[in-house]
Order: structure tokens, then sequence, then C-alpha cells
């Protein structure tokens, strides 16, 4: 009798810790941050046709300003999941952090050219002495523009760091406008804006490497190791709803543009003109190895920039979330 009583009351201990654990489940909340940015589109699009409820999954979408942010919040555990450069994810790794890449990509490709160089409209300052407006320093943006300088035969001087100054995107037309800087690195929508004023604005060209069939890694989603183990059911319900949400604008972009209106507070007039990038559902290797083959090169690792610790080789598998 006594042993039926400890049984009976094992069983209902159990039961209470799985509902327990149920009920926690349910009312978990995934924090996602993003930023106000084309980059982002599969984010707005998830939440605007109901993606993440259809998949049982409860969000709070939390806008951050770039992608060093967005580390800080991850390692703050003021978020679960952020969407970063990969340049930046690449840096935190090689420091020693425990981050991967737990969905997608953005690409800069043939067709969807995001990244540009704009200057002022007749003038002609050369890059060996200009004064360059970038987002944010030691990241996606500085490496692909010293990259772009070495192939144009620029020699890379320690010094050249000098000529960067911090410019938020919104910010960088206004700020070559009253000649605080010579040159912009700017992303869409400003490109589109930039080409609308040709009065005041030359668009030069992308400064990234990318060729026919051959484009170039720029951002993903990103976890610490820990939030993944944690939350791994939820983090595997955020994959799935990214892949409808990135076949859905692959599908309808026409419908999933209308969105960036809400989100960036984009003109209704440049919605259909803006330039998206190429999304993808994961990195794959050729882009990986192409970053890796930039970032690796000595002369542009100022002062260990990007890579503190130059001689740890970073391994595909090691950003690589694997849901199996």
């Amino acid at each position: 009798m006594k042993k039926n009583i400890l049984i009976l009351l094992a069983s209902l201990l159990a039961f209470s810790l799985s509902s327990c654990k149920e009920q926690k489940d349910n009312d978990a909340v995934l924090r996602i941050g993003y930023l106000p940015i084309t980059d982002c589109l599969p984010i707005y699009v998830a939440q605007e046709i109901g993606l993440f409820e259809k998949h049982g999954l409860k969000v709070d979408l939390m806008m951050a300003s770039g992608g060093p942010e967005v580390f800080k919040e991850l390692e703050a555990g003021a978020i679960d999941i952020g969407f970063s450069n990969v340049v930046t994810l690449i840096k935190q790794v090689n420091a020693g952090k425990a981050y991967q890449s737990v969905f997608g990509t953005t690409l800069e490709a043939e067709g969807h050219m995001t990244h540009a160089i704009v200057c002022r409209a007749n003038e002609d300052i050369k890059f060996e002495t200009a004064n360059f407006a970038i987002n944010a320093l030691n990241n996606i943006e500085e490496l692909m523009l010293l990259n772009h300088f070495k192939s144009q035969g620029l020699g890379i001087e320690s010094s050249i760091e000098k000529q960067f100054k911090v410019v938020p995107f919104p910010q960088m037309l206004a700020a070559l406008q009253n000649k605080e800087v010579d040159y912009a690195c700017i992303v869409e929508p400003w490109i589109t804006i930039a080409q609308k004023d040709p009065d005041y604005f030359k668009v030069i060209g992308n400064y990234y490497p990318v060729a026919k069939d051959d484009p170039a890694l720029v951002a993903t989603y990103v976890a610490t190791k820990k939030t993944i183990s944690e939350k791994k059911v939820m983090v595997n319900k955020f994959i799935d709803v990214m892949t409808e949400a990135t076949d859905f604008i692959h599908n309808n972009e026409t419908a999933a543009r209308s969105f960036m209106l809400k989100y960036i507070k984009l003109p209704e007039e440049l919605v259909t003109k803006v330039a998206i990038p190429k999304y993808g559902k994961s990195i794959e290797q050729k882009e990986w190895d192409k970053l890796i083959k930039i970032i690796y090169q000595p002369d542009l690792n100022i002062n260990n920039a990007f890579l503190p610790k130059p001689e740890h080789k970073i391994l595909f598998d090691d950003i690589r979330y694997r849901n199996e």
C-alpha cells in the first residue's frame, strides 16, 4: 500500500513538473534584435503575415542601430537572436566568444547591390586624402572599403583609419552636404535617395567584391551557443519561420516590399525602387571561403581590428548551427 502511494506521488510530481515546463514553454518569448534596413525584410514578412503565430512562437522584435550593438545585447542576454554582419561574427568567435549563425544570409550580388560609395556632385577628391563616412569602425563596411582600396592599387597604411568617420547611415547624406566627409559608404534606401538628387550627390558604385554568380556574404542571424542549447525548440521554430518568410519574398516580392513602409519608414514612392539584397537560408561554404580569404589578409587586419587573434583560424563548422 505504502509503495503504491509513493508511486502515485511520484507520478503526480512528474505530471506537475511536465505541466509547469509546458506552461513555461508556452509563455516563453524569443527576443530578436533587428536593424531597420532592407536586409531584415524576412523578419518584417514573418511578423506581418503571421508566421510566428503559425509556428506557436511568441517574439519580441527589438530594433538596434548596428551589428556591434546587437552583439552587446546578445552578450548581456538582452536578446536571444540578433541580426549582424558576418565580419563582426568572425571577430567575436576569433576572440573566443561562443556564437553561431542560426539562420540565413544577406548577400551582395549581381542585381542585388545595396551598398555604394557616394560623394558630392561635381567634386573630384582623391581617395588617398579623403575622409569616409562608415556606420561603425572595425566591421564589414571598413573591411570591404579597405579591400576595395587594395583592388584599386592603393597602398593600405596604418594611418588610413584616421580617414574614417563614424556616421549613422541615415545621417550620411547630410554629412556629405555639410562637407563633414568627402565620401560616404551607404546602404539602401539612401542610395536610391542620393540618385534622386544628382545635383547634390554622385553615386560612384559598389565597393563589395561581387562578380557574376559570385556574391559577397554580408550578414546573418546569430545566437550564443548557450541560448541555442537552452532554447533549442524555439530556435528551431525561428528557423522554420524564417525559411517560410524567405520563400515568401522569393515568390511574392511586391507584397513583401510593402512591409518596408512600416519597419523602415520608407517613403512610399521608393518601395518599388530600392534594391534589396539576395536572401539565403544558410551560409554556403563558397561564400564563407571568399570572406575568410579577405579578412585574413594581414595588410587589411590593421592593428588586429578584425581578427584579435590572427593566428586563430575560424572554420566554417565553428560558426554554423546544424538543426539536427
